[in-house]
């Protein structure tokens, strides 16, 4: 993922992604993004979690339409497990995946920017939703392949789907 845009400062209160399916800009001002944050390290720190954020983010935008509209039928009958499953869940996988990918040392001054002390990236904090484990279960169940089609394809017949 972290491959497939671009991850720059926009000016010196914006971070900037330029994803294949348009552009996302966030305000990363201190007086809105960190307010009652007032040490360069608890910035720094915030930066990592805004980063996080963004990954788990922009893997929302990569939903396939298909896939979202299938979700949304649960939702609308009143099974807020599955659709959980399949939103949140679904995107905390791919997002974890992506993570796993990511080369921290390498995208630390991106990140940090004027936050940069010396120290070590902070460490993931984010957490991931409840429904990542179910999400978990059915990827073991119909494989990764199918998952990735139904998620980023709209095969949504690969997950049982109409």
């Amino acid at each position: 993922v972290a491959g497939q845009f671009d991850f720059a400062r926009v000016g010196n209160d914006q971070l900037g992604f330029a994803p294949a399916h348009g552009a996302l800009e966030m305000d990363i001002q201190d007086r809105q993004l960190f307010a009652g944050v007032n040490t360069k390290e608890e910035n720094r720190v915030q930066m990592w979690k805004l980063f996080q954020t963004c990954i788990h983010e922009y893997i929302h935008t990569l939903a396939h339409p298909d896939f979202n509209t299938w979700a949304q039928k649960f939702s609308d009958a009143g099974d807020n497990t599955r659709y959980n499953t399949l939103t949140e869940g679904f995107c905390d996988f791919f997002t974890l995946t992506a993570r796993k990918t990511i080369d921290y040392k390498k995208m630390q001054a991106l990140v940090e920017g004027s936050y940069a002390n010396g120290n070590p990236p902070a460490p993931d904090k984010s957490g991931v939703y409840p429904s990542n484990v179910e999400a978990e279960r059915v990827v073991g169940i119909v494989g990764i392949k199918n998952a990735q089609a139904a998620y980023f394809g709209g095969k949504v017949d690969l997950l049982g789907g109409p």
